[in-house]
């Protein structure tokens, strides 16, 4: 299968987009290419899923996902929050560990989109494209502990 190859503004965009994640006394601001000293000593750490203890293993693949405007067309609010509810019983229904997460674009060109910073076995890169991809997104967050934040774009090339 032949890669999708985003169209540059669409890259640009997905690359300046600042992902905030919400763990357990902090938010983080995740950025494409990039890694997080945070969020790094979160997934080796003893982390808390509420009242639940994370363990690290449980935590060695992430995403950021969210239900919001699929294929960049945006939606009602109505019409989000009825997505993010579904995506939220979806992940709970896998057993996957959520807490949650925005995508802010930094010059307010685009609505903020709220979703879901998803950890938990039995997450894989495979795994986060399929939910991407049931969810009608352009592309999901991915990573794994110690690697770079990477952007995994959901759409096949035509």
């Amino acid at each position: 299968m032949t890669p999708f190859v985003p169209p540059p503004a669409l890259l640009q965009a997905y690359e300046a987009t600042v992902y905030r994640v919400h763990i357990p006394g902090e938010a983080l601001d995740l950025r494409v290419g990039a890694r997080h000293a945070g969020l790094a000593a979160w997934l080796g750490g003893a982390g808390k899923h509420g009242e639940e203890t994370v363990e690290e293993a449980e935590r060695a693949c992430w995403m950021v996902i969210t239900a919001d405007n699929p294929g960049s067309r945006l939606l009602s609010p109505t019409e989000n929050e009825a997505r993010r509810e579904y995506l939220g019983q979806h992940l709970a229904a896998l057993d996957l560990h959520c807490l949650a997460a925005e995508n802010l674009a930094p010059a307010g060109d685009w609505p903020t989109e709220r979703g879901f910073f998803v950890t938990g076995r039995p997450l894989d890169r495979s795994l986060a494209l399929a939910l991407g991809r049931q969810m009608g997104q352009n592309a999901v967050l991915f990573g794994e502990a110690g690697s770079l934040v990477e952007l995994l774009w959901c759409l096949e090339a035509s």
